[in-house]
């Protein structure tokens, strides 16, 4: 799961920026998703759900749940790179 957001977030917060400024721009991203998005976001990287569970408790396709997971790790790398943290 982690290694998923490999890429969007810093390697380390320290050299990156202060872990409130990261917080508060992941949950001003997460405001602007819909309401489902979101919960998938927040039940695969806060929770820690398998792909798996979040398809079978939505009832969509485990293919669905990864590409919309994929898309959501773009759009919040670009918004995180807007509001100048270091990637």
């Amino acid at each position: 799961m982690l290694s998923e957001l490999a890429d969007t977030l810093p390697d380390t917060v320290g050299e990156a920026a202060d872990t409130g400024e990261i917080s508060a721009v992941i949950d001003a991203f997460l405001r602007t998703l819909p309401p489902f998005e979101a919960w998938v976001f927040m039940r695969r990287y806060f929770y820690a759900d398998s792909v798996s569970a979040i398809a079978e408790q939505s009832g969509m396709s485990y293919r669905k749940i990864t590409s919309m997971l994929y898309r959501m790790r773009k759009k919040l790398r670009a918004r995180l790179e807007r509001e100048g943290v270091v990637l």
